[in-house]
């Protein structure tokens, strides 16, 4: 039979209260990684960050209470580093192959009109159609805008244009012409009649939503778990 000696038991004493106070640090360390705390800063488009705000941050805030987010919202991309961002929300193309691109669904886009337009300028029974009618432009340079309807090549050439969703959208709601915007941004004023759908059957390609992060380092727990909260959200608020 083995038996300690004094110091022995003295200096099991001591290891024993080590690894409870290993066991503790490292219980600690889970719960933060549960509850992330700090601020995440993300970059996001117009339309997307104004549906953001009202229909996941409060969900957000209820999971994780000690999260901060700040949404710097613009439709043009700038450099992550330059802006100090963690993420970045994009849609369509994500040019910068130096980041990390993490697909998060497919969004529907539709064209609307407001009543008011379409009483006055009539319906557009097929894409031809849209030729005839004021069109919304939605664009970033001078070079003319351009819709997919139907296989056909529909150039825009109505007398508004914006580098704004949210200002295109207004334009459609204002009732100068026809709009063609993601169906979440006007989800709601399809269904109180504020815009109306124009030629609903058509076919569309949808946009690509992707979230992006710097690679080459670790992303901190609050940066993972608001990536991995819109993406969960997301794909089922927004995705075709």
């Amino acid at each position: 039979m083995i038996t300690l000696t004094e110091e022995g038991e003295r200096l099991l004493g001591h290891a024993r209260l080590i690894l409870e106070d290993i066991a503790l640090a490292e219980a600690d360390l889970a719960k933060r990684r549960d509850a992330p705390e700090g601020l995440v800063r993300v970059g996001v488009t117009t339309a997307l960050g104004l549906f953001i705000s009202r229909t996941l941050l409060g969900e957000l805030y209820e999971r994780y209470p000690l999260l901060q987010v700040e949404l710097l919202m613009s439709d043009w991309h700038g450099s992550m580093i330059e802006e100090g961002l963690d993420a970045a929300f994009r849609i369509g193309h994500v040019a910068e192959d130096h980041l990390i691109q993490r697909r998060i669904c497919d969004i529907t886009r539709v064209l609307v009109a407001a009543p008011s337009y379409l009483a006055e300028r009539g319906p557009a029974a097929r894409a031809e159609d849209l030729s005839g009618h004021e069109l919304i432009g939605y664009g970033y340079d001078r070079d003319p805008v351009t819709w997919s309807v139907d296989g056909l090549t529909v150039r825009v050439e109505g007398r508004f244009k914006s580098n704004s969703s949210a200002l295109a959208h207004q334009a459609a709601l204002a009732g100068l012409g026809i709009g063609l915007l993601p169906a979440f941004q006007v989800h709601d004023d399809l269904s109180h009649g504020r815009l109306s759908p124009v030629l609903p059957a058509s076919t569309i390609a949808p946009l690509h939503l992707s979230i992006v992060y710097r690679p080459g380092r670790r992303l901190p727990p609050r940066t993972r778990m608001f990536i991995e909260f819109s993406k969960e959200k997301l794909e089922l608020l927004v995705g075709a």
